[in-house]
């Protein structure tokens, strides 16, 4: 039988991107290592541009971006020729309360309204709470 091959897409190196990638898919290749490949990269180490390097994944994992989000539309219809299935991890609320230190920023950025962009081209969603994900 030949493995599942999965590319996870960190956000960063200590915060969300150990926990909730790292962690996590160094974990699933070593209890289901005969199942799976896993290959973790941040996405600035990704060959987006190789489609000979992309093709060999049949599931891409990332939190909220795989990528800066202008270029998301055109990488999610590559991928998807590629028949790649797109998992997208959320452990928060796109808008935040106007209280939160970053709600000015993403508003003024829009990144809610990129964030949830995202969340209708994935496949799949995980996320941290059952209030996430009855949303």
């Amino acid at each position: 039988m030949s493995k599942i091959n999965i590319l996870c897409i960190f956000s960063d190196l200590s915060g969300v991107g150990h926990f909730r990638t790292i962690w996590p898919s160094k974990n699933l290749e070593k209890l289901y290592g005969n199942e799976f490949r896993i290959e973790i990269k941040g996405s600035n180490d990704v060959a987006w541009n190789d489609d000979g390097y992309l093709k060999q994944f049949q599931i891409i994992h990332y939190h909220r971006t795989m990528c800066d989000y202008e270029q998301m539309e055109p990488l999610i219809k590559k991928l998807r020729s590629f028949g790649i299935k797109l998992v997208m991890d959320l452990d928060d609320w796109p808008t935040p309360p106007v209280t939160h230190p970053a709600y000015h920023m993403v508003m003024r950025d829009k990144l809610n309204e990129k964030i949830i962009g995202n969340i209708k081209t994935a496949d799949w969603i995980t996320t941290t709470t059952p209030i996430f994900a009855d949303e």
